[in-house]
């Protein structure tokens, strides 16, 4: 049996900011939609990996993830991205700070330097998406562990998905 991944990606964005206490009823409105899908394969516009999890993290705890070769997909395939092309994180926690990044073998082809990171506040979430065929290189062995830390004093639960390529 062949396995074929595809995926939608889609954010919708819709703000309406308006004077009641004008007569007139100024407004300003945004309706914007942000859409891609990417089809099965390696290539540009392609991605033939999937991996989600949510998981907690105990206060000022840390969860190493190994992108090449550490974890495993739904139809039980050990995954080894070679190139990542989206990543989205949420922090479902009513209070606590998650950051993403940074560490020991830092997959870092997603923010500018090696230590650097993102935080994800609580509630909060971020998305990166690449798909062109390069994406976010994943470098087994010195470029391949996506570090998440809770930066907070109590528990925090997140959801994470990593799509991305075997090539």
């Amino acid at each position: 049996m062949a396995v074929t991944l595809k995926t939608t990606m889609r954010v919708i964005l819709h703000t309406l900011l308006q004077d009641e206490l004008d007569n007139s009823h100024p407004r300003d409105r945004l309706a914007l939609v942000f859409a891609d899908e990417l089809l099965s394969g390696a290539g540009a516009d392609q991605a033939d990996m999937v991996w989600h999890d949510r998981r907690t993290l105990a206060p000022l705890a840390d969860d190493s993830l190994d992108l090449a070769g550490g974890l495993t997909d739904g139809l039980g395939r050990t995954l080894t991205f070679k190139r990542v092309k989206g990543i989205f994180i949420a922090n479902r926690s009513a209070a606590g700070t998650l950051s993403a990044g940074g560490g020991a073998n830092p997959f870092a082809t997603w923010v500018l330097n090696a230590g650097d990171g993102v935080i994800v506040r609580a509630g909060g979430c971020i998305l990166a998406w690449s798909p062109d065929a390069t994406g976010y290189v994943v470098t087994a062995d010195t470029g391949d562990k996506l570090l998440l830390h809770n930066e907070s004093g109590a528990s925090l639960t997140y959801d994470i998905v990593l799509i991305g390529a075997s090539a």
